[in-house]
């Protein structure tokens, strides 16, 4: 082999372990959940009495997601009270749009919504 085509083979070899690994790291080890529970205690805000908890993540990270078993609570230092329940949400986006920082929906189903 060329020198050329063994720079190429490297190059193809090392995309492709960095998607696999991407994918594992993401879906298989809690990656998702980590990185989306921590968007969302930036905007929350660490010291806030509400509480939002994430029981699964799930779906294809290109145009759609599914969270399973969400719940806000408010807690204080003498109470837990739940806000609000959800067994199953699903939304489908568009990762151009996200990508860009326009963070719009193409749709969401909420199943088993519960509120307090």
């Amino acid at each position: 082999m060329r020198r050329r085509n063994k720079v190429l083979l490297i190059v193809l070899l090392v995309i492709v372990l960095t998607i696999a690994l991407g994918y594992f790291y993401f879906f298989h080890f809690g990656g998702l959940r980590h990185t989306i529970e921590a968007q969302i205690s930036e905007v929350v805000g660490e010291e806030s009495p509400v509480k939002i908890r994430i029981g699964h993540i799930a779906g294809n990270l290109i145009s759609g997601i599914v969270v399973e078993d969400v719940t806000i609570e408010y807690v204080d230092s003498t109470r837990s009270v739940q806000l609000l329940s959800v067994a199953r949400l699903t939304a489908g986006y568009s990762l151009s749009d996200l990508w860009s920082g326009r963070y719009f929906l193409d749709y969401a189903y909420l199943k088993a919504l519960h509120n307090t």
